[in-house]
């Protein structure tokens, strides 16, 4: 009896660790574009971002409140946020945000943003970005299943290839009315390019430049930040099933035997 209790324990343990092998992720619905604003709204603005990004994080934290009063709130601009993860840190941030209900969405970004310097400079970032999760709602099966999701991963890399493929280069960086800006820009340096456009005007030749930070020449590797490949994530999982499975085996087949 005692060596059972001991067996069904360790069951125990391991499926308090496995809880994402029996929970999937809807890929197409987290590559889905999210965005703030009417969708007939008469401008949109794309904006391409790194949550790994300090100047992303300084826009989000000090100007998107304005820009949203101003031109979101008002019927004028949707926004739509798309990812180009700098890093494989910035990469599993964006695997957890797209992994959140679509309305909760940019709330998600908003903590993942303002909690940069907590979860992105750990040493452990899934440790870091397991306690968002938690605070965000997600239990341990849906953060486990999202940060093993190749898919969604493979989705979102795919997302920073077409970005550019069609020149952007750093973060953040916005596409209004087609064309690229790159950089942190104030409230005035947006208002001077949207109000144009709004207008039916072109938007100022010289178009100013905001700080940004540069992507690297390659895509990132998966998981590239000194952290566990997915890729391992999804084998340890693996692993940890099977053994487990075994374990239930083995005690069944030797209460049989007694």
């Amino acid at each position: 009896m005692a060596r059972f209790l001991q067996a069904l324990g360790l069951i125990f343990v391991l499926a308090a660790a496995l809880p994402a092998a029996a929970q999937t992720v809807d890929v197409e619905a987290a590559l889905a574009d999210r965005s703030l604003g009417s969708p007939d709204a008469k401008l949109t603005v794309v904006e391409y971002a790194s949550l790994t990004c300090l100047h992303c994080a300084e826009f989000h934290a000090n100007t998107l409140t304005a820009f949203k009063e101003r031109w979101i709130d008002t019927g004028l601009v949707r926004l739509i946020f798309l990812d180009f993860p700098l890093d494989g840190v910035a990469l599993r941030g964006s695997l957890l945000a797209r992994c959140a209900p679509p309305d909760r969405y940019f709330g998600m970004l908003n903590i993942l943003f303002r909690s940069q310097d907590t979860w992105a400079r750990d040493p452990d970032p899934m440790r870091g970005l397991g306690q968002v999760a938690r605070l965000a709602g997600l239990d341990e099966g849906a953060f486990e299943a999202c940060m093993t999701s190749q898919p969604l991963l493979d989705g979102l890399l795919a997302m920073r290839q077409s970005a550019a493929a069609q020149g952007i280069k750093s973060t953040p960086s916005f596409v209004i009315g087609g064309r690229i800006v790159s950089g942190a820009l104030t409230i005035d340096e947006f208002a001077a390019i949207i109000e144009p456009m709004l207008a039916g005007a072109a938007a100022p030749a010289a178009t100013p430049a905001g700080p940004a930070s540069t992507a690297p020449a390659t895509v990132p590797a998966a998981m590239s930040d000194g952290g566990m490949p997915i890729w391992a994530w999804a084998a340890a999982i693996a692993v940890l099933v099977a053994l487990s499975a075994g374990v239930v085996f083995f005690v069944f087949r030797g209460r049989k035997a007694s």
